[in-house]
């Protein structure tokens, strides 16, 4: 499971973006939400920009499985 989650930072729908892999011990944090998708990618997540939107939206995404569409 990946945890990503998005903190606004300010009345201007700036995001702080922070991806949490279970299965590795480092921690990625980013302002860019291009970035954030690009780290998601990297790590096999499907469809990772439409994630980041997701994220900005309800504050958090739980992806269960990095490769399926099912997230």
């Amino acid at each position: 499971m990946i945890l990503l989650t998005a903190t606004r930072m300010d009345v201007c729908e700036r995001f702080r973006f922070k991806i949490e892999p279970d299965d590795e011990e480092r921690v990625f944090v980013t302002s860019d939400p291009v970035k954030a998708a690009r780290i998601l990618h990297d790590l096999g997540v499907e469809h990772p920009l439409q994630l980041v939107e997701h994220a900005t939206e309800w504050g958090s995404v739980e992806i269960l499985e990095p490769g399926s569409s099912d997230n």
